[in-house]
C-alpha cells in the first residue's frame, strides 16, 4: 500500500538518518540545501551510495525542496541502468 509523502516522518527519518547513517548519506542533502553546483559535487561512486543519493533526491523532491530540481536533471533521469560493477571488476 502506498502511503502520501509526510513532511513530519520524512523529518524524523532524516534526523535518525542524521544521528545514525554514514557520512556518505547526508552529502548529497547537504550539497543540496547548501546550495553546491551539481557540476562542483563529488558524484557517489559505488552502486549503494549512488542509490542512496538518489533516494535523497526523491525525498527531498517530494519536500518540494526547489533546489533539488537540477541535481535530478543531472543524476536521477531514471532511464539511464546502473553500470554493472561486477562486469567493471572482471572485464
Amino acid at each position: 500500500m502506498r502511503v502520501p509523502f509526510n513532511d513530519d516522518l520524512d523529518d524524523l527519518f532524516h534526523d535518525i538518518l542524521a544521528r545514525f547513517g554514514l557520512a556518505q548519506d547526508l552529502s548529497v542533502r547537504a550539497a543540496v540545501e547548501a546550495g553546491i553546483a551539481t557540476e562542483d559535487f563529488a558524484w557517489p561512486t559505488s552502486r549503494r551510495a549512488r542509490t542512496e543519493a538518489r533516494i535523497t533526491l526523491r525525498r527531498l523532491a517530494r519536500s518540494r525542496a526547489a533546489s533539488v530540481t537540477a541535481w535530478r536533471q543531472r543524476y536521477d533521469r531514471g532511464a539511464e541502468p546502473e553500470p554493472d560493477e561486477e562486469a567493471a571488476l572482471h572485464g
